[in-house]
């Protein structure tokens, strides 16, 4: 979330993983910067969204 945050002004940065995750699916901007960045971690956006939706149903079954 940090590298996602960096030179982006406080209105418009990620303010946790539910949100970046909810805003991939909504926002065309968010989802073309994530998918840029997770490129450079040699991965692709899908499995970014596969990813945090596992953690995010994870969590949820553990509270």
């Amino acid at each position: 979330m940090d590298e996602y945050n960096i030179g982006l002004e406080s209105i418009k940065q990620a303010k946790n993983i539910s949100w970046l995750y909810n805003k991939i699916k909504n926002n065309h901007a968010v989802q073309s910067r994530v998918s840029n960045l997770v490129r450079g971690h040699g991965m692709e956006i899908e499995e970014f969204e596969m990813l945090f939706s596992y953690k995010l149903e994870r969590n949820e079954k553990g509270h």
